[in-house]
């Protein structure tokens, strides 16, 4: 399953710990069944992006756990169906 975590920070004031965060996240060691495929800094309403597999809903929930464990951002979490499967 894909899953696509869309990050907001909390405060103005966490801006100066973004950066360090979205790098941070890719050195996390995932939980077993969890692949990160890329994280992304983005422009808009969401300032950072990941994007993961993983083999089922507690594995994406224990990835997530592990990567927001700092509480500097709000998290909105999707699945992602590639198109053609739908």
């Amino acid at each position: 399953m894909l899953f696509v975590a869309l990050l907001r920070l909390y405060s103005a004031s966490a801006a100066r710990d973004h950066m360090p965060m979205l790098k941070r996240i890719v050195s996390v060691e995932p939980p077993p069944g969890v692949k990160v495929l890329g994280a992304f800094c983005l422009l808009g309403a969401y300032d950072g992006l990941v994007l993961f597999e993983a083999e089922d809903f507690m594995a994406a929930r224990e990835f997530l756990n592990r990567i927001l464990a700092r509480g500097i951002y709000r998290v909105d979490v999707m699945g992602a169906i590639p198109v053609g499967e739908a």
